[in-house]
C-alpha cells in the first residue's frame, strides 16, 4: 500500500489531499478541535489503517512521556536515542529559530510543509513495503525528532525490526540470493553495509563530539572578538593560492611593523581555527597502497587488500615498533556540517530559500496556466523533481542534492589518476551552485526513459550462472552489476536509472571526438570497406587538415576574453589535451561556417542540425517551442547520421557510438530533469582544475589532494557562517560609474572633452534634439550578464595579435535583434519635457552589420548567421541597455545561395551565456588596459 494518506485538516481548507505520512500525525496534532481531528482520521479508505492511527493516539494520550497532540516542540530531547537517523536539513536542528520562511501557498499541487526532516542516507528509518498498511512499523507512526520515540508493542526486541525499505520493484535480499558470482556478492554486501548504516556505526568513525554537533548543531554564528585574530584568518583566506611562506612573511612584517601585530596567529595556528570555527572536520579511513580500496565497510576487517595482496599497515614499522600504521589513508568529509553551516548566518540561509520559493511559484504559474510550464530554467522546472514533490517526497525542509564524479589526472605525465566528487546544493540559485545486429529504433517515438525496465533486467544481469552469460547478459541490458544506490533510502533519491543523468558536457567531447574521427578518415576502416570511398571524409588528406586548423586558430583574435578559451588550432592541439570547451566553440560554434561549400551539401546539412539541435539544448533558458524544434532536429540527425554514414553496413556499426543515440534523449532529458547545462560537469571540472593547481607536493599527490579538499570545505563553511571574512566578490575598479540594472561603465574616460566628426555630431544631436553638448568618451560597458563591451576607439590602436576583441555586441533595435560593433560609450545631457530639465542619457555609437543572409540562415538551420560590415552607413546611436551581450564577428568568404561570393562576418555567439552570467561578473583586466589606466592616473 501507499506511503501517503488522505488529509483534510484546515491547512487544505477541508480539501482531500495526500500528503506524507509525518505530515499527516503533525496535522492530525495540530488539529484545533475534535471535530477536525475526527475528520482527519476518518479521511482514509483503509479501515485497518483508521483502527491503528486511533490506537496510536490512545495509546499517546496515555503516555506520561509524550504531550497530546499540539506542536511539536523546537526542544532537542536529552532522552534522545543514539541509533535514530538525524536530520541534516530540518528547520530544528539547522536553520536559525528566528529565521523561518513563510509556507507557500496550500493548494492541492504544493503539498504542505512537512516538518519530518529529511535522514541522511546511509541512516534511513523504515518505510513500508509495497504490500504493508499505510502505518509505520510495530504499527507506530514516525515519532518527531526531538521526542522519545515509543517502544515497540508486545515488548519486541529492536533486533526485529524490519530490514530497510527496498526501491520499488527490487528486492534487494532475494537478488542477493539469486546471484553467484563474487563479484554481486561484493556488491551485495555494500549495499547491505549502506542500507544498515547509522551514525553510531564504528566503521563511521564519528567521534562523540562529532554526534553531538551533528545532532546539537550551533545555532548562531560564533564571534570573533580579537580584530587580530579576524585580520589571521582573512589574510588566510585572501592567500589561499599563494604558498604558506607568503603568509608567514606578511605576518611577519605585521608584527615588525603594527604594535600587538606579533599575535596574528601562525598558518598552523590559523588552520586550527578555521577547522574548529567551521565545525568541519575529516573522516579517515585506511586505504590501500595501490588505491584499489578502503579498508571500510565489507573490507573493515582486512589487513591486505583482496585485489592486489598489498599490506594494509606498514610492514617496516609494525616489525621495527609494533605499532599498525597505514600505509595510506582515505579522508572522507562529512555532509552533514557542510549544510549546517549554510543556516547559521541569516544571509547565507536566505540563499537556502530558492528552491522552495521558486516551487511555489512554479505551481502557482502551473495553476494559472493549465498546467503548462512554457520555459524550462531549472532543475525545479523538471517533471521528475515537480512529481517528487507533489507525492511529498520532497519538502519545504528538505536539502537537495546532486552529486558530480568524475576522473582526473592530476600531472600530465606522472601516474596521479583519481576520482574526485564534489556536492552540488541544488536549493541554491545556479548561480551559487555541465554489436553484431542492428534493429531499427523509431527516434521520434522513443520510450520515456524512466526506472521501469531496470528491476527485471538487474534481475536477469545478477541470475548469470557464470561468466560467459554475465558479458551476454551485461550487453544485453547495459548493466554492470547492482549499482550502490540501492542502499540509499528509495524515499530519498529518485528511482534508478532515474537518479543518473547525461552529462552533457562529455557528450559533447564524445560526439566532436566521432565527427573529426569520421572527416579525417581516422576512424577504423575494416578490410571489407575502402576509406577513399568515404566522401565525408574532407581531412583525410593532411593538407586540408593543416590548412583547416590554421583557420581555426587565427579565429582567436576575433573571439572575445568571455568566451575563456578560444579553440586552438586541431591540427596541431588535437592530441595535446584538446578541452571540451574548445570543441563546443569550435564543432557546435565555428564549424558550421567555415565547412560550407567544404563539407559535402548533404553531410553539411545533416551536421547544422546536430549543431542547432545542441545549441538549443546548451541554453539555461529553454522554451517549449524551441524544445520541439530541438526534438525534431536531434531526431532528424540521427536518422540521417546512420543513412549517410554508417548506411547499414556490418563493417560501419563501430560509427554508431552510443553518443549518436544519447542525443535523441536530450530533449526528453530536459523535460525530466531540466536544462543540462544545470547538471553538466562543468563544476566538476572547474573543481578539478582548481585543485590541481594547489597540489604543492607531487610526490604525495593524494594525500595533498585530500587535505586541500578538507582545508576547501572548511573554509567555505567559515565563510558561508561569517560571511564578512570572505573576500569580497567582483569590486568594480576606480573611476567605474554604476548606472543601474547592471550596465556600469568603466574606464579608460577621456580627461578632455571630445569632438566627434561631423557624421557623428548630426546622429548625436538627433538623438538628444538639441545642439552637441560637451562630451567624454568611456572605453568600456560591463554588461548585466558580465561581459565587458569594448570599443572600436581603442581597440583599433593596438595590433590584431595582442587583441581578443570585445567591440561587437548583439543590440535590440527596433524591438530586433542585430549585431554591431561598438565606436565607443559616452554620456549626454537631454532636455526633457519639462521646460529646462535634463536627464543624463548613457549611449552608445554603434556600426550595426547587415541583417543575416536570410537564404543561408535558413539552410543552415540558423546555425550560420553571416552579415556584412556597413562602416559609417551603418552608424546609429542607442541607449547602453539596449545592448544585450558581446558576440564574436569572424570574417570568411562565403559562397552564398545565391551565388554571391564576398567577405563577410559571421556570428558567435558564447554558449549558455545565461548561465555564464551567474558564475562571472568581471573579465581579467588585460596588462595594457592596466598600464593604460596607471599612465592615466600619473598625468
Amino acid at each position: 500500500m501507499s506511503n501517503l494518506y488522505w488529509c483534510v485538516c484546515r491547512r487544505h481548507g477541508g480539501r482531500r489531499v495526500q500528503v506524507g505520512r509525518t505530515t499527516y500525525y503533525d496535522h492530525l496534532r495540530e488539529a484545533e478541535t475534535d471535530e477536525e481531528r475526527e475528520q482527519i482520521i476518518n479521511a482514509q479508505d483503509d479501515p485497518e489503517a483508521i483502527q491503528l492511527i486511533r490506537k496510536y493516539l490512545s495509546k499517546r494520550c496515555a503516555s506520561p512521556t509524550h504531550a497530546p497532540p499540539g506542536k511539536r516542540t523546537r526542544t532537542a530531547s536529552p532522552h534522545h536515542r543514539n541509533d535514530e537517523p538525524m536530520s541534516l536539513s530540518n528547520d530544528e536542528n539547522m536553520q536559525p529559530q528566528n529565521d523561518e520562511p513563510p509556507h507557500p501557498p496550500n493548494d492541492e499541487n504544493l503539498q504542505p510543509r512537512d516538518n519530518e526532516p529529511p535522514h541522511p542516507p546511509n541512516d534511513e528509518p523504515h518505510q513500508p513495503q509495497n504490500d504493508e498498511p499505510p502505518h509505520p512499523p510495530n504499527d507506530e507512526p514516525p515519532h518527531p525528532p526531538n521526542e522519545e520515540p515509543p517502544h515497540p508493542p508486545n515488548d519486541e526486541p529492536a533486533a526485529n525490526q524490519p530490514q530497510p525499505p527496498n526501491p520499488p520493484g527490487i528486492d534487494i535480499d532475494e537478488l542477493e540470493q539469486l546471484s553467484q558470482l563474487p563479484k554481486f556478492h561484493q556488491a551485495f554486501s555494500f549495499i547491505q553495509a549502506l542500507r544498515a548504516a547509522s551514525l553510531d556505526d564504528p566503521v563511521a568513525k564519528l567521534t562523540p563530539e562529532a554526534l553531538e554537533k551533528l545532532r546539537n548543531p550551533p545555532q548562531q554564528p560564533p564571534h570573533i572578538a580579537s580584530p587580530i585574530i579576524r585580520h589571521g584568518i582573512e589574510m588566510y583566506f585572501h592567500l589561499e593560492h599563494a604558498a604558506q611562506a607568503a603568509y608567514k612573511g606578511i605576518a611577519d612584517s605585521a608584527a615588525r611593523s603594527f604594535p600587538g601585530a606579533e599575535d596574528i596567529p601562525s598558518y598552523r595556528g590559523v588552520e586550527r581555527l578555521v577547522a574548529e570555527l567551521s565545525g568541519i572536520d575529516s573522516i579517515k579511513h585506511h586505504m590501500c597502497l595501490n588505491t584499489c580500496i578502503a579498508f571500510t565497510g565489507p573490507f573493515s576487517d582486512l589487513d591486505q587488500c583482496p585485489f592486489c595482496d598489498s599490506h594494509r599497515y606498514d610492514q617496516l614499522k609494525l616489525e621495527a615498533t609494533g605499532k599498525q600504521v597505514p600505509v595510506r589513508e582515505f579522508h572522507t568529509i562529512p555532509l552533514g556540517p557542510q549544510l549546517q553551516a549554510l543556516w547559521r548566518d541569516p544571509e547565507s540561509a536566505g540563499h537556502m530559500h530558492y528552491r522552495r520559493e521558486r516551487t511555489a511559484a512554479i505551481f502557482q504559474y502551473l495553476q494559472q496556466h493549465d498546467g503548462e510550464l512554457h520555459i524550462i530554467d531549472d532543475f525545479i522546472c523538471g517533471s521528475n523533481y515537480l512529481e517528487a514533490v507533489m507525492q511529498g517526497r520532497i519538502n519545504e525542509n528538505d536539502t537537495v542534492l546532486m552529486i558530480s564524479m568524475d576522473g582526473a589526472q592530476l600531472y600530465r605525465s606522472k601516474i596521479s589518476d583519481c576520482w574526485i566528487y564534489i556536492w552540488v546544493i541544488l536549493d541554491h540559485h545556479p548561480s551559487r551552485h555541465y554489436k553484431k545486429h542492428h534493429d531499427d529504433v523509431d527516434v521520434f517515438n522513443l520510450p520515456a526513459t524512466g526506472s521501469g525496465s531496470y528491476p527485471t533486467n538487474l534481475r536477469h544481469l545478477v541470475s548469470s550462472p557464470n561468466q560467459t552469460q554475465f558479458e551476454k547478459r551485461r550487453t544485453e541490458t547495459g548493466i554492470v552489476k547492482p549499482s550502490l544506490l540501492l542502499g540509499l533510502n528509495p524515499a530519498h533519491v529518485l528511482g534508478i536509472p532515474d537518479c543518473l543523468t547525461t552529462d552533457v558536457m562529455h557528450l559533447i567531447a564524445n560526439i566532436s571526438d566521432l565527427i573529426l574521427s569520421l572527416w579525417r578518415g581516422t576512424i577504423k576502416c575494416d578490410t571489407s570497406d575502402d576509406v577513399r570511398t568515404w566522401r565525408w571524409a574532407i581531412f583525410r588528406d593532411d593538407d586540408a587538415w593543416t590548412e583547416h586548423g590554421a583557420i581555426v586558430g587565427a579565429t582567436t583574435y576575433h573571439i572575445p576574453g568571455s568566451f575563456d578559451r578560444p579553440p586552438r588550432n586541431p591540427a596541431e592541439k588535437l592530441n595535446t589535451q584538446y578541452k571540451t570547451w574548445e570543441f563546443q566553440l569550435y564543432i557546435f560554434g565555428l564549424a558550421p561556417a567555415l565547412l560550407h561549400t567544404i563539407l559535402p551539401q548533404d553531410i553539411w546539412l545533416n551536421f547544422c542540425k546536430l549543431v542547432r539541435g545542441i545549441r538549443i539544448v546548451c541554453q539555461h533558458s529553454i522554451s517549449q517551442n524551441e524544445l520541439r524544434e530541438a526534438q525534431l532536429l536531434l531526431g532528424e540527425w540521427e536518422t540521417e547520421f546512420e543513412q549517410l554514414y554508417y548506411q547499414r553496413r556490418r563493417d560501419r556499426i563501430h560509427f554508431i557510438r552510443p553518443c549518436v543515440h544519447q542525443v535523441n534523449h536530450l530533449v526528453r532529458e530536459t523535460i525530466r530533469k531540466g536544462p543540462p547545462v544545470c547538471y553538466a560537469q562543468w563544476t566538476m571540472e572547474q573543481t578539478i582544475g582548481n585543485l590541481g593547481q594547489q597540489i604543492r607536493q607531487p610526490s604525495n599527490p593524494y594525500a595533498n589532494l585530500s587535505m586541500e579538499a578538507v582545508r576547501r570545505c572548511q573554509a567555505n563553511a567559515l565563510k558561508s557562517i561569517l560571511p564578512f571574512l570572505a573576500p569580497p566578490d567582483n569590486v568594480l575598479p576606480r573611476g567605474h560609474q554604476e548606472l543601474g540594472n547592471g550596465y556600469v561603465l568603466l574606464r579608460m574616460r577621456e580627461k578632455r572633452p571630445y569632438r566627434p566628426p561631423a557624421i557623428h555630431v548630426a546622429l548625436l544631436e538627433d538623438f538628444v534634439h538639441a545642439p552637441l553638448p560637451q562630451m567624454h568618451r568611456w572605453a568600456r560597458l560591463r554588461l548585466p550578464c558580465g561581459q565587458i563591451a569594448r570599443t572600436a576607439w581603442r581597440e583599433s590602436e593596438r595590433p590584431l595579435e595582442k587583441l581578443r576583441i570585445a567591440r561587437h555586441i548583439k543590440v535590440i533595435i527596433d524591438g530586433t535583434v542585430r549585431f554591431a560593433e561598438v565606436q565607443y560609450f559616452t554620456q549626454v545631457a537631454i532636455a526633457t519635457e519639462n521646460i529646462g530639465e535634463w536627464r543624463d542619457a548613457n549611449i552608445a555609437v554603434i556600426s550595426v552589420f547587415s541583417a543575416p543572409d536570410a537564404d543561408l540562415v535558413q539552410l543552415s538551420n540558423q546555425t550560420v548567421l553571416s552579415c556584412k560590415y556597413l562602416g559609417d552607413e551603418g552608424l546609429c546611436v542607442v541607449d547602453v541597455t539596449s545592448i544585450k551581450s558581446v558576440v564574436a564577428m569572424i570574417p570568411h568568404r562565403p559562397t552564398l545561395p545565391s551565388g554571391v561570393i564576398e567577405d563577410r562576418f559571421f556570428v558567435l555567439e558564447r554558449p549558455g551565456l545565461d548561465i555564464y552570467q551567474f558564475g562571472v561578473e568581471q573579465d581579467q583586466e588585460d596588462e595594457v588596459d592596466q598600464q593604460e589606466m596607471e599612465a592615466e592616473e600619473r598625468n
